[in-house]
């Protein structure tokens, strides 16, 4: 393989490039100051003298290792050795592996229960960023967080652990796009009036986050017994990188002192590769990478160096899988965070590493596949039974043939079938009962696997179950919000700081009551301070305390005005609150119309308008009197022949009575508060108290059901 970006050999030229501050400024910057070129410096040696306690660490896992690749086993349903059962039957019930889709499931309907809302933010001056929320949520579509988190929570329950590792994706594309273009007259000059359609090349940056699930086998925290990622001394991730990759990296000046075809003979050379997860699952699709797979494996760890000055700052440095650094850089990122989340599934004290969710019934999925297999096996031996017979009263007993309407020559006593025992229906039995205890260890239940409890069940019972099964889910969703999602949030919008420079046009929905539109996101910058949430289980949640909401404005409505002492209640915050929860983003600025976007015209317009025949509509924010004197005196000046002006003007008239009748006194009572000469206006909510579990109890309207609702909030009737 040809050399392709060959170090510096002439010890001039290298003075010179080590000399030019390669430090990496603001956005835009080409190369960063490695300090690897130097391989007499301190930070070379001392990062050569870690590799040891590094390597150590990888060797210190193989028994962990070895359990976690039995777990992959089990959730990929592949006999290993700790089956105990060797028979003709090879079958596997997977039955843990449908207990982690079903959790996986819930668990990403209550992070992801509404398409395009997902987020939620306030900046130090108090209001909403709805443009850098709209960024945000733009990023979460174009990096398939969805997707990337269904395998996060697959290997949380196989592995124990939650680890994303986020990167900037940032790619030149040339592109061809049709553009209009101003014709040329004869003497050169363009004309204003004709254009024509032409294609031209585009050169334009795509920008997004590059978030992917780390192998928890690739990754080394030391020491082990730290509770937290950043209270760790070292901490190091193995990649895998393609020739391309690698390359880049060259290019980008993080590998320095190598070639990129040295770095990939190398892989060969030193030590075994271990099979990563992924050529694992390609294996287990059919699928061969042999001579396909060309990688070369380094490692990328993160501890504190002495770099430039006399003081400990965040490093990166890169090795090589033989220990000899490839880069030596001081932590790219302007927040100085590790690109890596990770955190346990359920905290062990001491310990960093969670226990698996399938630690518990390893043993219960092996039993049941025996049994299943034997069971099995009995079943065909049922099914194919053996004749037992004399053969010195039968010589003939190799013409006895099992065939339809086949005659057998020979007494019956002397030739009769062996009647096995039916053990297959007895191993159906003890199946069920390890699957009931599996699922109950893992906190899924038959309603979580689509399928209803068996026995006879009314609705309060139904209701139950679903409560249960939600309260689990809605924990470790929330878990992943605090631990996970939010971190991730706060990182990507950091990384958009420092990396975007171009604009970007997204879709932004802003305040409800408000049209979507397209609006472009200039590159941000550092002159507000954000805060961001994730708003998965809280809008959940929300959609079943809505009831509550209900109740609670109609007591508020009914409140009277001297009894606020001196306050007033506006429960439009309230309405907004709901109608954006019931309807979503897309439904919910059409239900609700903020009317100060669509101003009323000016007088005189409608005038010019009317006067030439058109119909124009009154607007609610007009001022009735001023306009209805403004048109008297048009259709005075015309004649108004069409009849626009007078119908326009009868127009303000019923305006005027319905703004008078909103404003005024009600005889028969406000709708839905009692008062007055007469009962409330039918089909209007009334004041109530807030909802409570009795039964028979009768609910505010709107209210939705116990029995319809999945929420470990509201109790179900029992």
């Amino acid at each position: 393989m040809a050399s392709r970006n060959p170090p510096p050999t002439d010890p001039v030229e290298a003075d010179i490039e080590n000399s030019v501050d390669q430090t990496e400024p603001a956005k835009g910057s080409k190369k960063p100051k490695n300090f690897a070129r130097r391989k007499d410096g301190t930070a070379f040696t001392v990062a050569e003298a870690r590799w040891k306690t590094i390597r150590q660490a990888y060797d210190n896992d193989e028994e962990w290792r070895l359990k976690i690749e039995s777990n992959w086993n089990i959730y990929n349903c592949r006999l290993d050795d700790n089956q105990s059962y060797s028979g003709f039957s090879q079958g596997y019930v997977p039955v843990v592996r449908d207990c982690v889709d079903a959790r996986g499931r819930k668990i990403l309907k209550q992070l992801f229960p509404v398409r395009g809302r997902n987020l939620e933010g306030v900046s130090s001056d108090g209001m909403t960023p709805y443009a850098t929320i709209s960024l945000l949520e733009y990023y979460i579509r174009q990096s398939g967080l969805r997707t990337t988190l269904e395998a996060m929570l697959t290997q949380g329950d196989v592995t124990g652990q939650w680890q994303l590792y986020v990167d900037w994706y940032a790619e030149k594309k040339q592109v061809t796009r049709v553009v209009e273009k101003q014709a040329q007259l004869d003497d050169g000059t363009p004309s204003p009036d004709d254009t024509y359609a032409d294609i031209e090349d585009q050169e334009y940056t795509e920008n997004c986050p590059d978030i992917s699930v780390v192998p928890t086998l690739d990754v080394a925290v030391i020491p082990p017994t730290v509770d937290e990622l950043r209270k760790a001394e070292i901490v190091v991730i193995c990649h895998r990188y393609s020739e391309t990759k690698v390359q880049s990296m060259i290019d980008r000046g993080v590998f320095v002192n190598v070639r990129c075809d040295e770095l990939m003979e190398a892989f060969d050379q030193y030590g075994e590769n271990p099979e990563s997860i992924g050529v694992k699952v390609l294996e287990q699709l059919g699928i061969d990478v042999d001579g396909t797979d060309v990688h070369a494996r380094v490692y990328e760890a993160h501890f504190k160096l002495t770099l430039d000055g006399e003081h400990r700052e965040p490093a990166v440095v890169w090795y090589r899988h033989d220990g000899v650094p490839l880069g030596i850089l001081a932590n790219p990122y302007w927040c100085k965070r590790l690109p890596l989340i990770s955190v346990p599934v359920k905290k062990q004290p001491g310990s960093f590493w969670g226990t698996p969710v399938i630690e518990p019934v390893r043993s219960l999925q092996w039993d049941i596949n025996d049994v299943h297999n034997i069971g099995n096996d009995a079943a065909k031996y049922a099914l194919n039974p053996v004749i037992m017979t004399d053969p010195q009263k039968n010589p003939q007993y190799q013409n006895l043939i099992m065939t339809m309407a086949a005659v057998w020559p020979t007494s019956p006593q002397d030739t009769q079938p062996l009647a096995l025992p039916p053990v297959y229906q007895h191993a159906q039995q003890i199946i069920e009962f390890l699957k009931m205890q599996v699922r109950q260890s893992m906190n899924v239940t038959e309603y979580a696997l689509g399928a209803m409890p068996q026995g006879r069940k009314n609705n309060s019972q139904v209701a139950a179950v679903g409560q249960e099964q939600e309260i689990g889910a809605t924990d470790v969703a929330s878990d992943v919000e605090d631990r996970v999602l939010n971190p991730l949030v706060e990182l990507i919008f950091e990384l958009d700081q420092q990396y975007r420079v171009d604009e970007l046009d997204v879709l932004t929905r802003g305040e409800v009551g408000l049209q979507a539109h397209m609006e472009r996101v200039k590159p941000q910058q550092f002159t507000k301070k954000y805060q961001f949430n994730w708003l998965g289980t809280d809008f959940t949640n929300s959609i079943a305390r809505i009831q509550q909401k209900i109740a609670a404005m109609n007591v508020l409505r009914g409140v009277p005005p001297e009894a606020l002492n001196g306050k007033r209640v506006d429960i439009t915050p309230i309405i907004e609150d709901m109608i954006s929860t019931v309807f979503g983003p897309q439904l919910a600025p059409k239900v609700i119309i903020d009317e100060r976007d669509q101003l009323s015209m000016p007088a005189s317009v409608e005038d010019e308008l009317l006067a030439n025949g058109f119909s124009v509509a009154v607007h609610p924010m007009d001022n009735d009197v001023a306009h209805m004197m403004s048109h008297m005196a048009g259709a005075q000046a015309t004649g108004d022949p069409a009849r626009t002006f007078a119908k326009h003007i009868m127009d303000h008239q019923k305006q005027m009575q319905q703004k008078a009748q909103i404003a005024g006194p009600s005889l028969n009572g406000t709708p839905g508060v009692p008062g007055g000469t007469g009962p409330g206006v039918a089909g209007t909510p009334r004041p109530g108290a807030q909802v409570m579990p009795l039964r028979n109890a009768q609910q505010p309207p709107g209210a939705i059901h116990q029995d319809q609702i999945a929420s470990p909030d509201v109790m179900s009737r029992g």
